[in-house]
């Protein structure tokens, strides 16, 4: 079955139509445009009793041979979604959420010079962890309890700001999805619970913050980086955000694909990365190649990191780069290979002229 666009692509291109004209009229890419004929051709040629949106990759036949004939009993189809179904499946969740946020009004004060900053480090929502194994109990409902209470009680520390930036340095989920390994190294993860039932848990925990900053500060930011375990998730989760808040003008999701993400507050420039793919070391020399214009303009530069679980400090002639610890629990990898690290979230006040000027962290221990 074909979609709406895909529908009007086709009648276009039985004109006579080429992609580029069909780009002209409806307003898309050529290359958009050629992605959802391949996909319209795919549909056509389809074996009955596929599922809506899946293709055949591979065909396994069964032959019976009779004398010198052979003669097809059965037919098996692998089929596996396609490019363009998992498009339309996330621009349709956008469209199912978009503008449904409550109305928040953001609190009335005289401007401040201050924002809090929320460097969330490796959450890992979805991972399983025994503490008989590992020493600590961690899974879905754990994460989502402990970094709902540590976010609001770091948040609680400072009334009304101007600004407050709600940051995952990556790694939101612990697995990109149900496949429960990472993409790249194809590492075997452990699991709490099924795929879509974590993506609901972390985007309900992720609405409980932005919603509880917003009653507290003039202006919230959402940065969901992806890491190394959800190079993908976090952009789905960062998309459908963006769409729910798109009607709150004091909520502002960032949506960017890029690993390096930067912001620039009064006399503050502040960098973001996760810490997979480049080095500390290296990071003061990106930052200022990158943002050429905005380093010249202010005078305090930052870099915040995740991935390693720790807090490490490196102050370099003309910036700060730091790593942050997580609230994660060990799981069963790291107790086994002897990886250990003090679990804590950290909250961090930077003035718009001064930089930073205050601190605060919170431990899983706070709360029992």
């Amino acid at each position: 079955m074909l979609t709406v666009k895909q529908q009007q692509i086709k009648e276009l291109f039985d004109k006579g139509m080429g992609t580029r004209q069909i780009g002209r009229e409806l307003g898309i890419a050529r290359g958009t445009v050629q992605s959802h004929l391949d996909s319209i051709k795919r549909k056509e040629n389809a074996p009955p009793g596929l599922p809506q949106g899946f293709n055949v990759y591979q065909q396994t036949t069964h032959v019976q041979v009779t004398d010198e004939e052979g003669v097809v009993k059965n037919i098996w189809h692998r089929s596996a979604p396609s490019e363009a179904s998992i498009e339309e499946f996330v621009k349709s969740l956008e469209s199912r959420v978009e503008g449904k946020a409550p109305k928040i009004q953001a609190p009335k004060f005289k401007d401040t010079d201050l924002s809090v900053w929320l460097p969330i480090g490796d959450p890992h929502f979805g991972q399983y962890s025994w503490s008989k194994e590992t020493g600590e109990d961690y899974d879905v409902e754990i994460a989502s309890e402990l970094h709902t209470k540590a976010i609001q009680k770091l948040l609680s520390i400072r009334e009304k700001v101007d600004c407050i930036y709600i940051c995952s340095l990556g790694d939101l989920l612990h697995a990109d999805s149900r496949r429960s390994e990472t993409e790249k190294s194809k590492h075997l993860l452990d699991v709490d619970g099924r795929f879509w039932r974590v993506v609901d848990t972390t985007t309900e925990c992720l609405c409980r913050a932005i919603e509880f900053a917003a009653t507290r500060a003039k202006k919230v930011k959402v940065i969901l980086l992806a890491g190394n375990h959800d190079p993908n998730a976090s952009g789905h989760i960062s998309r459908v955000l963006s769409a729910y808040y798109r009607k709150s003008p004091n909520i502002e999701i960032n949506t960017s694909p890029a690993k390096h993400i930067y912001e620039e507050y009064g006399n503050n420039l502040v960098g973001l990365v996760h810490g997979d793919t480049s080095k500390m070391g290296q990071l003061a020399q990106v930052m200022s190649c990158d943002q050429r214009e905005a380093w010249g303009r202010t005078r305090n530069h930052y870099w915040f990191t995740g991935h390693i679980h720790q807090q490490k400090v490196f102050e370099y002639p003309s910036c700060v780069v730091e790593s942050f610890n997580s609230l994660t629990a060990k799981d069963a990898y790291a107790a086994e290979y002897g990886y250990r690290s003090r679990r804590q979230m950290t909250s961090i006040v930077i003035h718009k002229e001064h930089g930073e000027v205050e601190r605060a962290m919170v431990r899983p221990e706070h709360f029992e």
